[in-house]
């Protein structure tokens, strides 16, 4: 027993071990990971409860008629079965490649997992909803294995463009100018003009 607590005292006199000093690192990392999904979730959260709320004051003026201008009419779908997009008018019937003035584009790689559901944007609201190929209904609640995609901005300033990156379920920004992409909104980037030199 003396012979073990003297290992004891000798051990703590030492301090960690590296094993323990690389356990109680990984231990930290895990914890900023943990608080970094916790306030993505809660933002994700907010804003899925924003986009609900703004559907419940649309359902609760159903007795008027939505706007048909601009991108009211309009739908982006993206097909989950082949990982292609077209753009969709709900009033004329249109069906085209081409986004609709003001309208999103996407950017997916071919989908690992193809699915039987649509991803549908109403443009005119920036709501996505899932469509059931098969069934031929829609759904508000996400199918098992497709993407989780945030709420689609407002439309940046010119010559900006929305783009929906699938596979990481946000969107960022092109310059159909320059062809820089960006992931904060041009809108919301303050651009600071450089300093007048001093007097002579």
């Amino acid at each position: 027993a003396a012979l073990l607590e003297e290992a004891l005292r000798a051990r703590r006199e030492q301090g960690p071990s590296e094993e323990e000093l690389r356990l109680r690192a990984f231990k930290e990392q895990q914890e900023v990971i943990r608080k970094r999904v916790e306030e993505k979730r809660a933002r994700k959260l907010k804003e899925l409860g924003k986009a609900l709320s703004e559907v419940d004051v649309r359902r609760s003026r159903a007795a008027a008629p939505e706007p048909q201008e601009g991108l009211a009419p309009w739908r982006l779908v993206l097909q989950l079965s082949s990982g292609t997009w077209y753009y969709n008018n709900q009033v004329t019937g249109e069906r085209t490649w081409e986004p609709p003035p003001g309208a999103p584009t996407v950017a997916v790689r071919p989908l690992e997992n193809p699915l039987p559901w649509q991803l549908v944007l109403h443009l005119g609201s920036g709501v996505w909803y899932y469509y059931d190929e098969e069934a031929a209904s829609t759904s508000w609640e996400r199918p098992e294995g497709a993407p989780d995609v945030a709420v689609c901005p407002q439309e940046p300033p010119a010559p900006w463009r929305r783009v929906l990156h699938v596979s990481a379920g946000e969107w960022c920004y092109q310059n159909e100018e320059t062809g820089e992409t960006s992931w904060e909104d041009p809108a919301a980037v303050a651009v600071k003009e450089p300093a007048p030199p001093p007097p002579p």
